[in-house]
């Protein structure tokens, strides 16, 4: 069974936060970094709103509507000095280029988690991605876990890279292949990290990025993607 979550993974906002990024370093550096690399783009279209320290769930809902592609990214200091990052992706969120580039030019780790509950969904996921210094290039990636179901239609099960020392590898062989990585184990492999990312008092400042570019886009309320995204009945 699913357990809501406070912040995250299934949390009050959803499909927002299904996915986030996380790079080791505080939001002061990442914000300058960020802000770098953006307005360096031509030409730069971006607006940036400093939220001071909202409450994170509040600071989430500022990203509605839901649009593909994104336009307003959130990024969320933390008592853990870790950054986290939030987009308002049609798919809960997609920070694989923000973590990828930033954690390079930053020299430091970066972490792509995923969860989409099963009760939200047709296609559940939960993944776990380490990116650092110490990565294959180009991309840096140092381990990748996987269960979800996918293109092929069913529960697949996947890992890359060099095991880490917090992981319950005894569990990679359950006979379910959901049971194999699941959200509480995202979320301790998370905390060992210095991540606590499902705890409201984990997250602090933030700032809103809104890209002012006249893209056409596809936008969805939450209620409508709620809808859409909806698991049929069973029985």
């Amino acid at each position: 069974m699913d357990v809501p979550g406070e912040v995250v993974f299934g949390g009050p906002a959803w499909p927002l936060g299904w996915t986030v990024g996380f790079l080791q370093r505080p939001i002061e550096v990442v914000y300058l970094a960020t802000r770098a690399w953006f307005d360096g783009l031509a030409p730069p279209r971006r607006r940036y709103h400093e939220l001071g320290a909202t409450p994170v769930v509040d600071q989430l809902r500022l990203l509605v509507p839901l649009q593909a592609p994104p336009k307003r990214e959130l990024i969320v200091g933390t008592s853990g000095g870790w950054t986290a990052h939030f987009d308002n992706s049609m798919l809960g969120g997609d920070p694989v280029s923000w973590v990828g580039h930033l954690s390079r030019q930053l020299d430091c780790q970066g972490v792509i988690a995923t969860h989409i509950p099963r009760s939200q969904y047709v296609y559940p996921s939960t993944q776990f991605e380490l990116l650092g210094p110490t990565g294959e290039k180009p991309l840096q990636y140092v381990r990748t876990i996987s269960a979800g179901i996918y293109d092929e239609g069913h529960w697949r099960f996947d890992t890359w890279g060099a095991e880490q020392p917090f992981e319950e590898s005894q569990m990679y062989s359950r006979r379910l292949v959901r049971d194999r990585f699941t959200r509480q184990m995202l979320l301790r492999y998370l905390a060992a990290l210095g991540i606590e990312a499902d705890d409201p008092a984990f997250y602090g400042d933030g700032v809103l990025i809104e890209n002012r570019a006249r893209w056409r886009t596809r936008t969805l309320s939450i209620p409508d993607a709620r809808r859409e995204y909806a698991v049929p009945p069973t029985g």
